[in-house]
């Protein structure tokens, strides 16, 4: 959910991967051949699939960015199609001057706002549960949604996040349209109820064999805060002191406002050293995909929540 990673990040960076490593090559002892004959049609299906996901996640960024750096060459080279006068030119132009303005308009400003988006100056601010797990993040992000319903009622969707447990609350076909697996659950379901620290949240599906493909609950403070950090249990249990605050981490945080108002607070934070690849790839193909499914989770679990808070008083006998 980014994305977090954000689910975007999770997915993207598995499909930017080969993927013929991941699939299990090791033949069938009963019929050897058959296995054989039939790897190389099960490599182009998987191939196949992972380049349709690739298509989901990143097509309509490289569109975007396609038309935003054409414009900017465009405009800066001074084609003749774009010189004033031209016929051309008057419906040219127009469409080329918004291209070259929009990725200005959203360093400045969009990107700011979505960082933060629904958090007050204070919550930005404030220390955080998770936050002496990456002390010196290099990308932080801190989201926040008023729910109208109490912490506890909120606290039960939040313990089934999850690909292979209650979904992420968000756009699940598109997820699934790049063959995710996901599937957002409407009701709470018992058998969800039982997190606890240790326990892995994967982000796709675990057969996929992704390396950084989930996070592991690291802290849990029932009905105020879950600290997910990314990576296998097994993993972060043998990492260096430096290899340990790289990892990331995600921090769903309550706050009462009253008896029957919560805050939700989300912050995300990265402790690794990007490389510049890193930033721009993130940059041009991963951030924005991932805020609008991330901002459509948080969004869902206040959905879900009120939903069940508001259904709560007529369920119970009079």
């Amino acid at each position: 959910m980014k994305t977090q990673i954000l689910f975007a990040l999770a997915v993207g960076a598995f499909v930017a991967q080969k993927g013929g490593s991941i699939l299990s090559t090791q033949p069938e002892e009963a019929h050897p051949q058959t296995d054989q004959m039939n790897t190389p049609s099960r490599d182009k299906t998987y191939v196949a699939e992972k380049l349709h996901g690739a298509a989901v996640m990143y097509g309509p960024a490289i569109v975007l960015d396609l038309f935003e750096g054409i414009s900017v060459l465009a405009m800066a080279s001074g084609k003749p199609a774009l010189r004033p006068g031209s016929r051309s030119a008057r419906i040219l132009r127009p469409i080329m001057a918004v291209g070259t303005v929009l990725p200005w308009v959203y360093l400045l400003i969009v990107r700011p706002w979505h960082m933060n988006w629904g958090a007050t100056d204070e919550e930005v601010r404030k220390r955080l549960p998770g936050d002496e797990l990456v002390p010196h993040p290099t990308l932080e992000s801190t989201r926040a949604i008023t729910v109208r319903a109490p912490a506890k009622e909120v606290w039960q969707w939040l313990v089934q996040l999850g690909q292979d447990r209650g979904g992420f609350y968000s756009y699940d076909r598109l997820e699934n349209l790049a063959g995710a697996e996901i599937h957002n659950v409407e009701r709470i379901v018992p058998e969800m109820q039982h997190l606890k620290v240790g326990d892995f949240v994967p982000m796709a599906p675990v057969e996929w064999g992704v390396p950084m493909g989930g996070f592991t609950v690291v802290t849990m403070e029932p009905e105020r805060a879950i600290v997910w950090r990314q990576g296998w249990p097994e993993d972060l249990e043998n990492l260096s002191r430096s290899e340990d605050q790289g990892r990331g981490t995600w921090a769903f945080v309550l706050e009462e406002v009253d008896e029957g108002t919560t805050r939700l607070i989300l912050r995300e934070r990265s402790g690794r050293k990007p490389r510049m690849r890193d930033v721009i790839f993130n940059y041009l193909f991963i951030e924005r995909q991932h805020f609008n499914m991330e901002r459509r989770m948080l969004k869902g679990i206040k959905e879900r929540a009120e939903r069940a808070a508001g259904a709560a008083p007529a369920a119970r006998p009079s």
